[in-house]
């Protein structure tokens, strides 16, 4: 668990859910290549990873969620791409799980800078 691989996944994490998932569309760099589509890869910092990359690619994907949310009339919009095996979520529950997995990653955030500040 590092810094940048939270940002990183939060990353993949927003292109996971308003390109794939709401919009049905391909997964953007880095994610279209094969593996790199996943939860577990998404925290791992490949060789060469900077801080401004990273940023870079955490804003570029917040950017890409909001254009998506921006292409939908209501918060009751069905994502196109089924989700958990039941089904199509609407863009509210994306936003919501959004919001969730920001607030529990900063709260990871917090624990590293806590563990850093204290030793």
């Amino acid at each position: 668990m590092t810094i940048g691989g939270i940002v990183k996944h939060l990353a993949w994490a927003e292109d996971r859910w308003f390109q794939g998932r709401l919009l049905g569309s391909d997964m953007p760099a880095p994610w279209e290549r094969p593996g790199a589509d996943d939860p577990d890869h998404s925290m791992r910092l490949a060789p060469g990873d900077t801080v401004d990359e990273i940023l870079e690619l955490y804003a570029s994907a917040c950017e890409r969620s909001r254009a998506a949310v921006a292409r939908c009339d209501s918060l009751s919009h069905l994502a196109a791409v089924s989700s958990f095996g039941i089904g199509p979520v609407n863009l509210r529950w994306i936003l919501v799980h959004m919001i969730d997995e920001t607030a529990r990653r900063a709260g990871h955030l917090d624990l590293l800078r806590d563990a850093l500040t204290s030793s």
